[in-house]
């Protein structure tokens, strides 16, 4: 028994020794695909099997738990406004990305976008760039970069399904849905999820009597994409993504509110293609973002005030940029983009003796072109990054930036 013991042990000892960590991919560094050691940069990778196992978190929470990044309202009750802190840079200076593309909101404060709207289930990597990236990403970018990669690239199979259902304390109940699968040069993808908590009061109870209220949130969102490989060089995708939730806020820290709600609705369309050969990458995206907000506050009974908040937000963004490999070390990335933001907004207060009703029109835009030459040591311990940006922005001018990364 000792020596058949022995005999099986063995190969097990020895695929033990032979284990490695592998040098994960990423593509939000410099906009192409490379491994993590070459870029120069601190990145965090976020993997398929540890978004599986918090299944039971939000993506605000999960990115809480990230070094170096905060989540301002992320461990609150669920719907609570949220502020994204890289490094101490302010809110709105970390641009998020969802699959490689910006997705911004001007009826927010910061024109950051609401994480509340996209539920993990359906994610299958997250990239966190820290430090400083406005030369390939723009002036959001001065904290870091998140990119949020929902396409599954290792399907196979023609058909695939998966189905999620998930409950907990607070009435928390969460579902998910997802068909996926190849057939030929089509790949597919449509996937539903569904989150509800009657919640938390997020507003501490100073004087102990446990009247106030229980904050909940009752979200969906609903996402598909159709991806055809023209050639093996050139590829199409369009996308659909339609996220809308309710939820229960607080008027502040200490001060609670049984009758101020939040709802929020928010709508992405667009399409990308890419070329590669082996020497030139081209990617072109473009991307529509439609972006509702309504806050209702009916304190009447109070006596109190009435609040009703409307903010209308629209951005369209567009890009094409290309990689160029020079040599075996050296490679030149190009490109342009455009980004067109348009705000409405309509507030109206009516409290006991009076009204006020205000509305703001605004519209901005901005069109950029950037480059940056990257060298990779052949060793692997050497990255060099130089570039440069140009903004001309319709109401701040023309302004640029660079980068010199060793």
């Amino acid at each position: 028994m000792l020596v058949a013991a022995t005999i099986l042990s063995s190969p097990l000892l020895a695929q033990s020794d032979s284990s490695q960590t592998l040098d994960p991919v990423v593509v939000t560094a410099n906009k192409f695909e490379q491994k993590q050691s070459t870029t120069g940069k601190v990145i965090t990778v976020i993997s398929k099997r540890e978004i599986e196992q918090s299944a039971g978190k939000s993506l605000p929470q999960l990115l809480n738990e990230q070094a170096g990044l905060t989540i301002a309202g992320g461990l609150n009750s669920l719907g609570t406004p949220l502020g994204v802190f890289t490094r101490g840079a302010g809110s709105g200076r970390t641009l998020i990305l969802i699959d490689g593309i910006p997705v911004n909101d001007p009826s927010q404060i910061y024109n950051d976008f609401d994480l509340n709207l996209l539920p993990l289930d359906n994610i299958e990597r997250i990239e966190i760039c820290r430090g400083a990236q406005s030369t390939l990403y723009g002036s959001d970018a001065i904290g870091g970069v998140i990119n949020i990669l929902t396409v599954n690239k290792d399907v196979k199979e023609p058909f695939n399904a998966k189905a999620s259902l998930l409950g907990g304390n607070y009435g928390s109940l969460k579902g998910n849905g997802q068909v996926y699968g190849r057939v030929k040069k089509l790949s597919y993808q449509a996937a539903y999820a569904k989150t509800y908590t009657e919640g938390f009061s997020s507003a501490h109870d100073e004087t102990g009597n446990g009247h106030f209220d229980r904050d909940g949130f009752n979200g969906d969102a609903v996402n598909a994409s159709l991806q055809y490989e023209l050639t093996p060089r050139f590829t199409f995708r369009g996308f659909t993504r339609y996220s809308w939730y309710e939820a229960d806020v607080d008027n502040g820290i200490f001060w609670d509110a049984t009758d101020f709600t939040s709802d929020n609705k928010n709508l992405m369309a667009g399409g990308s293609f890419h070329y590669k050969t082996d020497g030139v990458s081209l990617t072109a995206n473009y991307q529509y973002n439609d972006a509702t907000r309504l806050l209702f506050n009916d304190s009447l009974d109070s006596p109190g005030t009435l609040g009703r908040d409307n903010y209308f937000g629209k951005t369209q963004f567009a890009e094409l940029y290309a990689n160029i490999k020079l040599t075996d070390q050296l490679s030149l990335l190009q490109g342009a983009d455009f980004r067109h933001h348009t705000l409405h907004q309509k507030n109206l207060y009516v409290w006991p003796g009076g009204s006020a009703f205000s509305q703001v029109d605004s519209t901005a835009s901005q069109a950029s072109l950037y480059a940056s030459l990257i060298y990779a040591g052949p060793d692997q311990q050497l990255n060099i990054e130089l570039g440069g940006r140009l903004n001309v922005h319709s109401r701040f001018g023309s302004n640029y930036t660079y980068t010199f990364n060793p």
